[in-house]
């Protein structure tokens, strides 16, 4: 064991002492190195390692700088050919579509709208109109466009003469609606009664146009009245059916609220048959449209529209916020027709009495 081990640290000792010495430049003179061994190391082996090391040094000097002469040549012209060939390709560019696909895959994450280049501007307007939500969504604001040139405000004035007051003074006010090309106009019993007889309606239409109304006829029971304007050629309301109404349904309210004109509320019809007896209104047969949209004083006789702007039903009371009512259009259209009939039956019984009687 102690002559394995003393092998052992000789060995390694003898590397150690070898690579020191071929690395030494100094020696000169002959060298006897003992190691932990009691072994001599010849001083003409070390000289001969020495001299074999520096020629390998030497040669691979030599080698490595060749080396890196001949790699930046051959860098220099790769670079070369590589520039001159790009320049070609980016002006032709026929090499990258003979390479690469014409066709790229559809993406669901991407889309890039197809553009006619030879009227950019107008497929631009016609995209943004397409996509904005003001234009796909303000259904309540198509509706209303429908509709609301042809509501009315009333004014009841008092035509007895002030001197602090020159024009009148306004005693009540409410809404309407045109119903016919001649002049008719269906608003609220309440609005147009219980006035003083020196008292005159003003009708002011959308344009701002006035003229005076006069009452044709009134149903104090249904709360409804027919006030004529000598106008021709105006636009009525289409007229539509408050039998299918149903709960939910949006809808909305235009009038003239506190006088002021040409006001939207929206909201959704609450109940579709309320009866009158349910409101304490005795008297009177009639199921009321409930809605929520808000009706105010002002709001009386003005119409209430769906999302087609057809006229379903006459602004009549409120009790709260959020609960109003309406006399359905069926009920009006009943009244317009009897209206219509007498209306009739008086100008043929006028004509016979005039025939019978003529003035001489």
């Amino acid at each position: 064991m102690r002559g394995l081990w003393s092998y052992t640290l000789w060995s390694r000792e003898k590397r150690r002492l070898t690579k020191q010495l071929l690395l030494c430049n100094r020696l000169s003179t002959p060298v006897v190195v003992r190691c932990a061994a009691s072994q001599v190391v010849n001083h003409g082996e070390v000289l001969q390692r020495q001299e074999d090391f520096a020629k390998y040094n030497s040669h691979s000097r030599s080698g490595s700088f060749l080396y890196s002469i001949v790699g930046f040549g051959a860098g220099l012209i790769l670079g070369a050919i590589l520039k001159s060939h790009y320049n070609e390709w980016s002006r032709s560019k026929r090499y990258l579509t003979n390479v690469l696909p014409s066709v790229s895959a559809a993406s669901p994450f991407t889309f890039t709208p197809a553009v006619d280049h030879n009227n950019n501007e107008t497929n631009s307007a016609k995209q943004e109109a397409t996509l904005s939500k003001r234009i796909t969504h303000n259904f309540i604001a198509d509706a209303v466009e429908k509709a609301s040139d042809k509501v009315v405000y009333i004014d009841i004035k008092d035509a007895r003469r002030s001197p602090y007051v020159k024009c009148g003074q306004t005693l009540s006010n409410g809404s309407g609606f045109i119903v016919s090309e001649d002049g008719l106009i269906l608003t609220n019993a309440h609005v147009v009664t219980n006035r003083p007889r020196s008292s005159t309606i003003l009708v002011r239409l959308h344009d701002g146009s006035e003229c005076e109304g006069v009452v044709e006829d009134i149903d104090a029971i249904s709360d409804l009245a027919l006030i004529r304007v000598k106008r021709c050629s105006l636009s009525p309301a289409p007229l539509g059916k408050s039998s299918d109404l149903r709960p939910g349904e949006f809808v909305a309210a235009l009038g003239s609220p506190l006088s002021l004109c040409n006001t939207v509320t929206a909201g959704v019809v609450s109940s579709v048959g309320r009866a009158s007896k349910e409101l304490g209104l005795r008297g009177r047969d009639i199921h009321y449209i409930q809605t929520d949209a808000a009706i105010t004083f002002g709001n009386s006789g003005g119409p209430l529209i769906n999302m087609d702007g057809e006229v379903i039903g006459i602004n009549s009371m409120t009790v709260t916020s959020g609960i109003s009512f309406a006399i359905p259009i069926d009920y009006a259209k009943e009244f317009i027709a009897k209206a219509e009939k007498k209306r009739a039956e008086l100008v043929g019984h006028i004509l016979e009495r005039f025939s019978s009687h003529p003035l001489h």
